[in-house]
């Protein structure tokens, strides 16, 4: 949805299923919400939710920080990480476990190897992330792999990898730099990774070198304590964003949406 010549824009992802429109929030996005130039208008955000076309007879999308109500939506709230790269004693803020696990990584030998290829990510991703890479399907790692290609065309993209002494890839990760802001899109750690601290020795390398390019550290955030928890050893905060739903599916079928949320 766009107001005048772009002057707000509210990005929305729709689809359709048995020919029924709904909007959902894609995989590898946070949010949406209103997007313009100078400070946030509440109410004219809310405008734009209410102005989502009665078609969609299912909504279940997210809204950037800005957004602390949505009239009309029920809303549960969701959390990600950031790191402030500009205090002084940012390593203060490592936890004690973190620190042990970069001094295993450095008498291991590890190293960290930049410009590596999307491709390289994805595949690895597949091959190394078990718990979670069966949520994807291939055209959603094709759309990854497109997205990481179009990143590095218009923006600043670091796309890292951790080797140990043999050269052999333990862990790695795809960063994309937009203002002031480094956000981390994906990454994957081998087995043999996660047992010398690869992904930590990973984010402190991208943590150290960046201090003086960026203010903050965007880790994409989870609502999984386990992910949260990994990104807060760094020193990292929460922050929240809402999660709206609206059903307005025949009655017949709104048990069905719901069973499968």
């Amino acid at each position: 949805m766009i107001e005048r010549d772009y002057e707000c824009v509210f990005p929305l992802a729709s689809n359709s299923k048995l020919g029924i429109s709904y909007l959902y929030q894609p995989y590898f996005t946070r949010h949406f919400g209103m997007i313009g130039d100078g400070a946030f208008d509440p109410e004219k955000g809310q405008n734009f939710l209410d102005a989502i076309p009665e078609r969609f007879k299912f909504i279940d999308i997210c809204l950037h920080g800005q957004y602390r109500s949505a009239t009309g939506y029920s809303t549960s709230t969701k959390t990600y990480q950031t790191l402030n790269l500009n205090d002084q004693d940012i390593n203060a803020g490592y936890s004690d476990n973190l620190k042990r696990m970069l001094r295993k990584a450095n008498q291991a030998g590890l190293h960290l190897v930049h410009g590596v290829a999307p491709e390289h990510i994805v595949e690895s991703f597949r091959l190394h992330q078990t718990r979670v890479r069966d949520q994807f399907s291939k055209v959603d790692y094709d759309r990854l792999i497109g997205l990481m290609h179009a990143a590095k065309s218009n923006a600043e993209i670091q796309s890292v990898c951790v080797q140990d002494k043999n050269g052999t890839s333990l862990a790695g990760a795809f960063f994309i730099g937009f203002k002031n802001t480094l956000l981390y899109l994906k990454g994957y750690s081998t087995e043999a990774g996660r047992k010398t601290g690869a992904m930590h020795f990973l984010f402190d390398g991208i943590i150290q070198s960046n201090r003086s390019r960026y203010s903050s550290l965007d880790f994409g955030g989870s609502s999984v304590e386990t992910v949260a928890r990994f990104y807060r050893h760094f020193g990292s905060t929460d922050s929240l964003y809402l999660r709206i739903r609206s059903n307005r599916l025949p009655k017949a079928l709104r048990w069905l949406k719901k069973e499968k949320s």
